[in-house]
């Protein structure tokens, strides 16, 4: 009887060493899964974005600037030609990979669009003035100028070129 005892205690010790151990080896690729399923959904939703757009060039403008104001790098991705969304992802997923562009102060306050003029049949210039905040009060007026795009049934950014601080608050100062 105690041989059995012992042998079923053996199994049992023999058993739990390989659950732990199976446990360990697998929870990477859990962890590998969940990333690699992350990294589809991403891909899914950068490809879904791409079938949705601005309808008129200052829609664009606008857009782009709301995502300058909220620190959103994908609002920004949203309105952006094919060249420039490129561009802008490789710098995104290498200096900000959460795509959270900008910092905390200071924040644009407000936005407005200043001037808006066709360059050419399917091509904008549009104008944009930021107005920026720090809790000790306002920090200034900053400009932006957007290179807008026809492309298909939508408008599209095709360069940002500005004040320094807006190209770091937008994440274009790659584009200097």
């Amino acid at each position: 009887m105690k041989k059995y005892i012992w042998i079923i205690a053996l199994v049992l010790i023999a058993a739990l060493v390989i659950y732990l151990l199976w446990g360990w080896i697998v929870k990477p690729n859990n962890e590998n899964d969940a990333c690699a399923m992350a990294n589809a959904k991403a891909e899914l939703f950068q490809k879904a974005i791409g079938e949705f757009g601005a309808l008129t060039p200052e829609n664009a403008a606008l857009l782009w600037s709301k995502g300058v104001q909220e620190r959103n790098g994908a609002l920004q991705y949203a309105v952006m030609s094919d060249e420039l969304k490129t561009v802008y992802k490789e710098h995104l997923d290498k200096n900000y990979p959460a795509w959270v562009t900008g910092f905390s102060s200071p924040w644009v306050e407000k936005y407005e669009i200043i001037e808006s003029k066709p360059v050419s049949k399917g091509e904008y210039v549009v104008t944009m003035q930021f107005s920026l905040a720090t809790s000790a009060g306002s920090e200034g007026k900053y400009l932006a100028k957007l290179s807008i795009i026809k492309g298909g049934s939508y408008w599209m950014i095709n360069n940002v070129a500005g004040d320094e601080m807006i190209l770091g608050l937008s994440a274009m100062d790659f584009k200097e």
